[in-house]
């Protein structure tokens, strides 16, 4: 069974006792959901342990600041109660990093031959 109201409002500033239209859960939901398998274990809920980190390709519209993906990741962070818990970074800037390491030439190669992603 999913208790997600058990430990939402810990994560965000959402009450749980009460009926709340729109639901904030509802545009956030895969955020809110890696949040809690972030923090949630059997033994109960712990900030401490994990982060939410949301890898995207910068070239998406979506991900834009007037995007639905980046209006969606601005709602969960100004409700999020754990600072840092969800970051999110772009393959390009991710990829920047192989380039200064010769083991993953490879991997920096595969990403531009079959996605375009190369270093910013």
């Amino acid at each position: 069974m999913v208790r997600y109201w058990t430990y939402l409002p810990h994560l965000f500033d959402w009450a749980a006792d009460g009926d709340l239209w729109p639901c904030p859960f509802s545009e956030v939901y895969q955020l809110a959901r890696n949040a809690l398998a972030a923090t949630v274990s059997e033994r109960g809920f712990d900030p401490d342990p994990g982060h939410v980190l949301v890898v995207y390709d910068a070239r998406n519209l979506a991900f834009a600041a007037d995007g639905a993906a980046g209006r969606q990741y601005e709602s969960a962070i100004s409700a999020c109660r754990v600072p840092g818990l969800i970051r999110r970074l772009s393959w390009q800037r991710l990829v920047n990093a192989f380039t200064c390491a010769p083991e993953l030439a490879y991997l920096l190669a595969g990403l531009e031959d079959k996605y375009g992603i190369r270093p910013e």
